[in-house]
């Protein structure tokens, strides 16, 4: 699937893996049978009862289905029978860190093979992670005279690859502008260009790059889903909720077009993955959109009906606590028990803190005695923010109970 860098889980470092080994096949393993193995992985692993190694699996496909992303990942580790075995101890020192031991034992190898790409591009790579952006450069001009022509647009992609995954973004988008003229596939061109813009969080010029990416009714295949996920997301981003139905439409388009079942399973897939994305986001309202999806092809899914259910009831509580924050009426400390509450509930702890820290705690330590205006205010929300409260009423009863029990009596018919 396109990266197009919306921020929905948190992200990690790429792993170091044999796409092949995952797969259980070979390196020369043609499509076919590339596609055959990720379904029989698939079927081994579902994602509902082994995620993690279901999410190796769906790796490996995305990189070795793709000709583009499997010639640069072929590129970037042909070592060849001799030095495998010295490769992975060079592996598990990146993976630890020590890049002076792994550039070591890199410059060891490419004595023994000096004409080997591989080689070169990892000691590109050990200059980045440790900041050595001149030698970074220097190694990749020397990677990149030794290519073949054919291999040329790989080593760029790569290049741009390794630069946005150490987050240098701007820099990916000047290598690729500069690097422009040398790339022959205008389309590779365009799907670099978009991640980057999606990671610099550049939405108007990735909305309109979009549209000139965007296949013709005629055109669309399976594989397009990525293209008109991409341009939900931005639309989210944009808070273009108007334009959403028309592309759900769309792909609702493609869907019928599409008759091998191997190539509806990914687009299953693939939209499942964006829902579960906003979902561990505690972002409901944008769950929503991808489940609609998943209904309509899947209208029979008992299990994925309950889920919709689910979702939307929840992106309803969402979109009041949205409400509740421009309430001038609504009291701070009540807000903030509100989400503290939805946090605790449906999203993870990380995001709890991270609300928690953006709080003006000294403020907030000044109204916290205000017992009066709390509970005046927790009786708005029962009449004004029913979800709210009827989710959390349990907690509601106990705060309203706690803060009114050292209330005079004018308070407490202040109240009512």
């Amino acid at each position: 699937m396109l990266n197009f860098g919306f921020r929905k889980r948190k992200k990690q470092k790429e792993k170091i893996e044999d796409y092949y080994k995952i797969l259980g096949t070979r390196a020369n393993a043609g499509p076919e049978k590339i596609r055959e193995k990720y379904m029989e992985k698939v079927r081994a692993f579902p994602p509902e009862t082994h995620p993690e190694e279901f999410q190796a699996v769906r790796r490996a496909y995305e990189t070795l289905r793709d000709p583009v992303k499997r010639k640069q990942y072929d590129l970037q580790r042909k070592y060849g029978d001799k030095i495998e075995k010295i490769m992975e101890r060079v592996w598990m020192y990146l993976y630890f860190k020590d890049f002076k031991k792994a550039e070591e034992l890199l410059n060891e190898v490419k004595n023994m093979d000096p004409d080997n790409l591989s080689i070169h591009l990892m000691l590109a790579n050990v200059a980045l992670f440790q900041n050595d952006m001149e030698g970074f450069y220097r190694r990749m001009d020397t990677v990149m005279d030794m290519a073949k022509e054919d291999e040329k647009d790989a080593v760029i992609a790569i290049k741009i690859k390794m630069l946005m995954e150490v987050e240098r973004f701007e820099e990916a988008l000047d290598v690729l502008e500069r690097d422009k003229v040398g790339i022959k596939d205008m389309w590779q061109y365009k799907q670099m260009r978009a991640s980057i813009l999606g990671e610099l969080g550049r939405y108007n010029d990735l909305w309109n790059l979009l549209q000139e990416m965007i296949p013709s009714l005629e055109s669309q295949q399976a594989k397009d889903i990525d293209i008109f996920i991409a341009w939900i997301n931005t639309a989210i981003e944009l808070t273009k909720w108007g334009e959403i139905s028309k592309i759900q439409n769309r792909i609702r388009k493609l869907w019928n077009t599409v008759e091998d079942e191997d190539d509806r399973q990914m687009i299953r897939e693939d939209l499942t993955w964006e829902m579960e994305g906003y979902v561990e986001a505690a972002r409901f309202r944008e769950a929503q959109i991808f489940v609609d999806l998943l209904c309509y092809m899947d209208p029979k899914n008992h299990e994925l009906r309950e889920r919709k259910k689910e979702i939307e009831r929840t992106a309803k509580l969402d979109m009041e606590l949205e409400r509740m924050a421009r309430d001038q009426e609504i009291f701070p400390v009540v807000y903030v028990e509100a989400m503290k509450l939805f946090f605790r509930t449906y999203a993870s702890k990380e995001m709890l803190d991270s609300f928690m820290d953006s709080l003006p705690h000294d403020i907030m330590k000044d109204f916290a005695h205000m017992d009066e205006e709390i509970a005046g205010s927790i009786l708005r929300v029962k009449k004004k923010y029913p979800m709210v409260y009827k989710t959390f009423q349990k907690e509601w009863e106990e705060i309203f109970k706690i803060r009114t029990e050292g209330l005079n009596r004018e308070a407490r018919r202040r109240l009512r």
